[in-house]
């Protein structure tokens, strides 16, 4: 799907120090919550998650997986980022004894899963060799070149772990810009670290860590499957 093109909403809570943006992306509700940002910082983190999206969406035909899918073992100039999902998309693999599979697309796409249930009009495309039940060490990546190579009949889908890893590296990306604590849920994917929201008049610190683990979905649509 294409990212949304909603402005930035950013709300700063009571007790200062605080800044929040919720909006959409990657088919699912977006919530970043940042603790003592600099100026700018949740918009260029909302910037980089449109991107990220751009790179590893099923549904755009220009996007680094469906180049990558549509590719038939061709080696593919990719974003670093690409690199970094697909290496941590094999760990998982590895590390779950293949109970995680990054490789049942054609499978999802044959039971009716083609078309994006956010914009119907974005579709998965795969070639006619795509089987479901790969080999996912077998995917050949080369970082200093930055490429990867999805071997013949095998297609991939960033799915949840996409955006669990988006998700990992956007609050990299804020700790390490300045923020001193930070929070981001994509669809119910979570990642948080650093320090959490000081405690208003009559809370504890206990309760802003369990709201920083567990942040309550705005009011609208549900999330969808990206």
């Amino acid at each position: 799907m294409t990212a949304s093109s909603a402005a930035v909403r950013e709300v700063t809570a009571p007790g200062a120090g605080v800044v929040s943006v919720r909006d959409r992306v990657m088919g699912s509700e977006l919530l970043l919550i940042a603790v003592d940002p600099l100026d700018g910082q949740l918009r260029r983190a909302l910037e980089r998650l449109r991107e990220l999206e751009q790179r590893w969406s099923r549904f755009l035909a220009d996007s680094d997986v469906s180049r990558l899918n549509l590719a038939a073992g061709t080696p593919l100039d990719v974003a670093p980022d690409t690199l970094t999902l697909l290496a941590t998309m094999v760990q998982a693999w590895r590390d779950t004894a293949g109970g995680y599979d990054p490789t049942v697309l054609p499978a999802l796409v044959a039971a009716g899963g083609a078309a994006s249930r956010h914009r119907p009009q974005h579709r998965t495309v795969l070639p006619a060799t795509a089987v479901a039940g790969g080999d996912p060490s077998a995917i050949v990546l080369d970082a200093s070149r930055r490429t990867a190579t999805i071997p013949l009949g095998m297609a991939i889908d960033a799915g949840g772990i996409g955006k669990g890893l988006a998700a990992d590296l956007i609050v990299l990306d804020l700790l390490a810009g300045g923020a001193a604590g930070a929070l981001c849920s994509i669809g119910g994917d979570l990642s948080m670290a650093g320090r959490p929201p000081t405690p208003t008049a009559g809370g504890s610190r206990s309760s802003a860590r369990r709201s920083m683990a567990a942040p309550t979905p705005s009011a609208g649509p549900a999330p969808v499957c990206w």
